[in-house]
C-alpha cells in the first residue's frame, strides 16, 4: 500500500515505479500467453505427389499414392497393367518418364 499527495507530489514517485513493474509483469505474461496460442501452419504432405530416380538403367518411381496402384497390379494380367499405364498417365508419370528418355521395354521400379 502507498500513500501520495497529488498537492505536494509526496509518494508520487514510488506510485509511478510500482505502477511501471505492474504493467512491465502484465506484458510479459500477455507476451507468452500470445505465443503459445499462436497458430502452427505446416504443409500436408502431398499423397498423389510422385518423385522419379534413375539408377543405372532403371528408373525408380516412388509416392504414396502410385506406389499403393502398383502394389494392387497384377503384372502378369495385361489389362491389369493397361490400368496401371492409364493411371500413370493420368498423374504426369508418363509424361516426365518420356522428358527424362525412358525407351519401350526399359525396366521401371
Amino acid at each position: 500500500m502507498l500513500a501520495i499527495s497529488s498537492i505536494s507530489g509526496e509518494g508520487v514517485q514510488e506510485l509511478l515505479r510500482a505502477s511501471a513493474k505492474v504493467v512491465i509483469k502484465l506484458r510479459k505474461k500477455m507476451a507468452k500467453k500470445v505465443e503459445d496460442t499462436l497458430p502452427v501452419i505446416s504443409l500436408k504432405e502431398d499423397e498423389s505427389a510422385w518423385k522419379i530416380e534413375k539408377q543405372g538403367d532403371v528408373f525408380v518411381i516412388t509416392g504414396k499414392k502410385i506406389e499403393r496402384f502398383a502394389m494392387r497390379t497384377r503384372f502378369e494380367d495385361y489389362h491389369s497393367q493397361q490400368r496401371l499405364r492409364d493411371i500413370m498417365a493420368k498423374m504426369g508419370i508418363m509424361r516426365e518418364l518420356a522428358k527424362q528418355g525412358v525407351t519401350p521395354g526399359q525396366k521401371l521400379s
